[in-house]
């Protein structure tokens, strides 16, 4: 799953937590921290905010956790969020979660047609890739899911099937 897709779910008003990301590689956990939608501290390991940005730029992202009610512990002068989307709109070439917005909530049977018709497309694999963003996204097969994750479960299955289909398979499942 694509690191800026799962990010802007959390950047949003009245948000605030810790989102933390492992990298691949990468033996130091990322911390973002978010205060009411805006990323106002980043820090990982002994780097400083700047560098970490840089730093993680182009990294692969193997799992990540949102901690709700995480309060931040320091704050920079500025939020991050320009910083940060800028940094990512690279990464984020495909899908992205400006083009998906699923209203309300998809029901259990709605997300198991999903990953059937995923599965479909790029075999058995499918499994593995959407049961990381299930778990990226704290998501308990067999139960409903809010429309915010499921726009970013469709967005992050979109972008490992062929070009040519996404757009029906986009319609198909809003």
């Amino acid at each position: 799953m694509k690191f800026g897709l799962l990010l802007k779910k959390y950047l949003i008003r009245g948000k605030t937590g810790q989102f933390v990301i492992k990298f691949a590689g990468e033996e130091h956990l990322c911390k973002i921290y978010i205060e009411d939608g805006n990323a106002v501290y980043i820090s990982m390991g002994t780097r400083k905010s700047d560098d970490t940005l840089s730093y993680i730029a182009g990294k692969e992202m193997e799992e990540a956790n949102f901690i709700e009610g995480v309060p931040p512990l320091k704050r920079l002068d500025e939020p991050l969020n320009d910083k940060l989307l800028t940094l990512l709109s690279d990464e984020q070439a495909g899908q992205t979660l400006d083009d998906i917005n699923f209203e309300g909530t998809a029901p259990s049977q709605d997300v198991d047609k999903l990953l059937d018709d995923f599965i479909d497309i790029v075999g058995p694999l499918g499994t593995v890739i959407a049961e990381k963003v299930f778990s990226s996204l704290g998501y308990n097969r067999g139960s409903d899911m809010s429309g915010a994750n499921y726009s970013v479960l469709l967005a992050a299955l979109l972008d490992e099937i062929p070009e040519k289909i996404r757009e029906s398979f986009k319609n198909k499942h809003l």
